[in-house]
């Protein structure tokens, strides 16, 4: 959430790589003064060719850049007068805000952003020191200046040459198919929902099913287990995909862990019928993957939201839990994102 005003690091990408730390943290609210300073910079050093910003906090917002040349008006409403007597109506106002953006949830907003997957700057492909201090979240803040001039530099080229492509391959879908195929069957595993070891992996074999050669070798080829974890890995990724990019590099790694998981369980810890191994492998892959499909609310009623950390709502308790909420339990404060930074 890079609009959250925390210390924790959601704003380091802005601050230190885009502004290169000319705001340092302050009890005075600088919002606006960095979203002047940041369009300074898509003016006077990426030519004009930046129109804006997209952030998110417990929505997503826009710092455009100038609302004269990009927005035409419709029509200029008054808005409701504020009224210190009056709290059951913005209560019942947030609630529905909430509503709004929660709905979102399920994706990324369907056609309302585009995002060209073949043209992304992150600082995992470059900086090592990411998490200082086992810290939970990634930070900017300790990796070494030289490392932080490859990103910025990788980014000021994008803004100054980069080119939108309409018909750019979508490596969200993939992902979302991937999610989707792996998230209930892996945690099902986990659970250990099948009464026997038989059970347990016939439902790992029917999975990997289409993927195996079988022969005489098949428990004892090891080739047997990279050719079946490639099959798989590929399953949802088409042949046309651009493997060459970073999402495409990275949603095949992560289709590729899943796979050789569930294969090295089958074809080693099956033959041995170890059972305990096999659900340490399922329970690293988990961990591992993290998917926030295995936190979401389930079945929330008519008159909830899912309530998970976004700025400024949350505690730490609704991140590792998220539960369904009404209006009557809201508040805006939380103490997920710690003291407020601006």
């Amino acid at each position: 959430m890079s609009a959250a005003k925390s210390g924790i690091g959601t704003m380091d990408s802005a601050n230190i790589v885009i502004l290169n730390n000319t705001y340092p943290p302050s009890k005075e609210f600088q919002e606006y003064q960095k979203a002047q300073a940041m369009c300074d910079i898509a003016q006077n050093e990426w030519n004009g060719r930046i129109d804006g910003f997209l952030r998110m906090e417990a929505g997503f917002e826009i710092i455009l850049c100038s609302f004269k040349d990009d927005l035409d008006t419709v029509r200029i409403t008054p808005s409701k007068p504020l009224s210190q007597n009056n709290a059951t109506f913005y209560q019942a106002a947030d609630i529905q805000y909430l509503k709004a953006i929660t709905s979102r949830y399920p994706g990324i907003g369907e056609d309302l952003v585009q995002l060209d997957f073949g043209q992304f700057v992150t600082a995992y492909e470059h900086a090592h020191d990411l998490f200082p201090n086992d810290s939970i979240y990634p930070r900017l803040t300790s990796v070494p200046d030289d490392e932080i001039d490859i990103i910025r530099r990788k980014v000021w080229h994008l803004a100054q040459h980069g080119e939108v492509d309409p018909s750019a391959f979508n490596w969200q879908a993939v992902t979302e198919r991937i999610v989707t195929r792996y998230a209930d069957l892996i945690e099902a595993l986990v659970l250990n929902s099948a009464a026997t070891n038989k059970a347990f992996f016939n439902i790992i074999e029917a999975v990997l099913q289409p993927f195996i050669t079988y022969d005489e070798s098949t428990y004892v080829d090891s080739t047997i287990i990279e050719q079946t974890t490639e099959r798989c890995a590929r399953q949802f990724i088409p042949s046309y995909a651009p493997m060459d990019t970073l999402a495409g590099a990275a949603v095949y790694g992560v289709s590729y862990k899943i796979c050789s998981t569930l294969a090295s369980v089958f074809f080693h810890e099956r033959h041995h019928d170890e059972l305990p191994a096999a659900l340490e492998r399922i329970r690293a892959l988990k961990d591992e993957l993290a998917w926030p499909e295995w936190k979401k609310c389930r079945g929330c009623a008519v008159d909830e939201i899912c309530m998970i950390p976004m700025w400024p709502l949350g505690r730490k308790e609704d991140y590792e839990h998220p539960h369904c909420i009404t209006a009557e339990d809201f508040s805006w404060w939380g103490d997920y994102w710690g003291p407020l930074v601006f």
